[in-house]
């Protein structure tokens, strides 16, 4: 977990100074990208699920966003992971799936799932499993933790997908446009996650629980798909440059500047 006072560093700048490289213009840094099976098998759920849902509806129209996030979701929280799965680089991950499934002793009302669905490992990477994508939009807040001394994993953006809340722990590169609170929420400490746990979940925050959860799957279908990152990278816009920072405030003329696109 990244400190919450964790500043990026503007590798440009260190490249200009150092004179490491005259060549390169900026350093960009690409994070996992959209899946696109995934993207489909949700797409998949919805047309099973609801005849009126055409198949050559849009996947960015927000109509089905808006279909996707209030879908009825029995189930509060869930982190699609324990420790029975993983003894490698996950010291985090595990604490905060056990932690999580800790909070049902003080608040036995929430319905709580840390168990795995579908593929683990490998398979996961490169297969879709129907337990999966119909666990994710049947929950609620998805909290997700990455694995220890590593930032960045493809369960973001498959979260996001699934129009859920997600919860994730700090790090210091966000991907493209994300904005604690607007399409996601960051937690800082288990104490903080319980707390925001009960919060979102509070019916009088409904409304804006499933708008962050909307907001997420609108970022990542419009911005984190592969695609997207080729653009940025290949033209290298300057909206685009040097692209680091938390929250995505990127560098320019050397200062760690407020974000252009808020």
């Amino acid at each position: 977990m990244a400190s919450a006072s964790a500043k990026p560093m503007n590798f440009t700048n260190i490249f200009e100074k150092e004179k490491l490289n005259p060549a390169c213009a900026s350093v960009q840094r690409l994070s996992f990208h959209v899946r696109e099976d995934i993207n489909r098998a949700i797409d998949d759920y919805m047309e099973k699920r609801n005849s009126t849902i055409a198949r050559s509806s849009s996947s960015l129209d927000s109509d089905l966003s808006y279909t996707i996030t209030h879908l009825p979701r029995p189930v509060d929280v869930r982190t699609f992971w324990n420790e029975q799965v993983c003894n490698t680089r996950c010291s985090l991950r595990n604490f905060v799936s056990k932690s999580v499934l800790r909070i049902t002793l003080k608040h036995p009302e929430l319905k709580v799932n840390t168990d795995i669905a579908g593929f683990i490992r490998g398979m996961g990477r490169n297969r879709v499993h129907p337990a999966y994508i119909q666990g994710m939009l049947e929950t609620k807040i998805i909290v997700l933790a990455q694995r220890d001394k590593w930032e960045d994993h493809f369960r973001l953006d498959e979260a996001l997908l699934s129009g859920a809340l997600v919860l994730h722990d700090p790090q210091t590169y966000w991907p493209h446009m994300m904005v604690d609170g607007i399409n996601f929420v960051v937690y800082h400490n288990i104490s903080d996650l319980e707390s925001k746990i009960l919060y979102y979940l509070d019916p009088m925050n409904e409304e804006v629980r499933m708008t962050i959860g909307q907001q997420g799957r609108e970022l990542a279908l419009k911005h984190h798909r592969l695609w997207h990152q080729a653009e940025r990278i290949l033209l290298n816009d300057m909206s685009y440059h040097n692209d680091y920072g938390l929250y995505n405030k990127p560098w320019m003329n050397g200062e760690y500047s407020p974000s252009v696109y808020l």
